[in-house]
């Protein structure tokens, strides 16, 4: 739960140039308040904490028992410890931003964090092709982005799958299947229109490939003073352009960190900015559903023209909806209708909101409590949308409250609580691999 005295100074922007604005000076009555709650929480975190370092001793106990026989015994205990490390490991609010190719995702993130310039930005073309994750920078004042890459034998893999798109030795090629159509995008970013005029055995010894495979490192970073210096440099590691005169880097990215400074929204949160679904791009059409389960909070972005009647985002709410009803980490759904300045003469926010929230309670009502889905209607441009109607400061507030210390030690206790229900669970049952198995599909916060 978000206190009012733990709430940090909002982030609605002003006339006043655009910048954040900040709240007076606390009284003091309001100070002492705060540092009584820190110590109730503190005191809170610390029981709990002596708890688990009590059953993880116990459990160290009880594998140094086990003999060798019973290997079964020996997996649980060491799988249970492994999620007793991972407890104590400091860990972010997960806030994963899923949406249709030019639903506005990467506009919202600049928007919602005040940073106008940082992610890509466009309308019917991806703009982002990779996975970027946005958190904040504790270190320094500076913009930072660590951009991580397949390794080589993925690299190869790929080179692989097109194998048979390359020139034969008669000089024919095979035309491009949709099966092949993605691999084969990723190849024309990578090495240009012509990668497939020469034989396969040919290219792998060629001087492209060779460039192209030194040239991939385990991580690479970037260090700037301005959000918009930074997005200019990592334009050829997450953008995908139409006729590129040099080669593009993203179909051999794995992630993009990007850590931004002085911004109190991301202190303890990670925005992740996914490619867009529901275009013929099968690897971004699946990437979302293999990060859709670690995230604690999802926003679905769609279009406020048609937010009833577009199949993707309800695919999305869907899969949110059956994660979060089997134990997944899903715990907080938005559904945000964006570019609302647009046709604010022709919808109603308020109707618009009444719709998707009925459509919503006859179709996935069952799978978790209503107060768990909320409906937003934004627009970046603010000048346009009256700030009555605009909720992205509503937005700026729910970061706040996934900031809160409570809600962290919450969450702490609460993915503590999930260890000791499985071990309770191993006593009365004969617990096997299958269980593990079962648990790791549907990871929690911890994982």
């Amino acid at each position: 739960m978000c206190l009012s005295s733990q709430v940090q100074p909002s982030t609605s922007r002003t006339s006043d140039g655009g910048k954040r604005k900040h709240d007076d000076p606390e009284p003091p009555l309001n100070k002492r308040k705060r540092r009584r709650n820190k110590r109730k929480l503190d005191s809170k975190l610390n029981e709990v904490k002596m708890i688990m370092s009590h059953v993880d001793n116990k459990l160290s106990e009880i594998c140094e028992q086990c003999d060798d026989d019973n290997d079964n015994n020996k997996k649980v205990i060491d799988f249970l410890r492994e999620l007793m490390q991972n407890l104590n490991k400091e860990k972010k609010e997960l806030v994963g931003v899923f949406g249709k190719t030019g639903a506005g995702k990467s506009s919202l993130i600049n928007a919602v964090i005040g940073e106008e310039d940082l992610l890509p930005t466009g309308t019917s073309r991806a703009c982002t092709s990779v996975i970027i994750k946005v958190e904040g920078n504790t270190e320094n004042q500076k913009y930072v982005a660590i951009v991580e890459f397949i390794s080589r034998e993925e690299l190869e893999d790929l080179l692989l799958s097109t194998k048979h798109l390359f020139v034969t030795s008669s000089g024919k090629k095979e035309k491009v299947d949709a099966e092949s159509k993605d691999n084969s995008d990723r190849m024309t970013a990578l090495f240009g229109n012509d990668w497939r005029d020469v034989p396969y055995e040919t290219f792998m010894c060629g001087e492209k490939y060779r460039k192209m495979s030194t040239s991939i490192k385990k991580t690479q970073r970037f260090q700037c003073d301005s959000s918009s210096t930074l997005s200019q440099k990592l334009v050829d590691f997450t953008k995908n352009i139409r006729n590129p005169s040099s080669p593009l880097y993203w179909p051999v990215v794995k992630c993009v960190t990007i850590k931004v400074p002085n911004n109190h929204l991301l202190n303890h949160v990670t925005l992740v900015d996914l490619p867009g679904t529901g275009d013929r791009n099968k690897t971004r059409k699946d990437m979302w559903k293999e990060m859709l389960s670690s995230c604690g909070t999802v926003w679905i972005v769609t279009d406020m023209t048609r937010p009833e009647s577009d199949e993707e985002p309800w695919k999305i709410l869907q899969s949110a909806c059956s994660i979060m009803g089997n134990g997944g980490e899903c715990r907080n759904i938005r559904f945000i209708c964006t570019k609302a300045d647009q046709c604010l003469d022709e919808l109603s926010p308020e109707d618009t909101k009444a719709g998707i929230i009925q459509e919503f309670q006859a179709e996935f009502q069952n799978h978790f409590p209503e107060d768990g889905f909320k409906v937003s209607i934004v627009s970046t441009k603010e000048e346009i949308m009256p700030p009555e109607k605009n909720e992205i400061s509503d937005l700026e507030e729910f970061l706040e409250s996934l900031n809160n210390p409570e809600e962290r030690v919450q969450r702490y206790v609460s993915d503590a609580y999930g260890i000791l229900a499985l071990m309770m669970g191993a006593r009365s049952q004969n617990v096997s691999q299958t269980l593990i198995s079962k648990w790791r599909k549907t990871p929690m916060s911890l994982h």
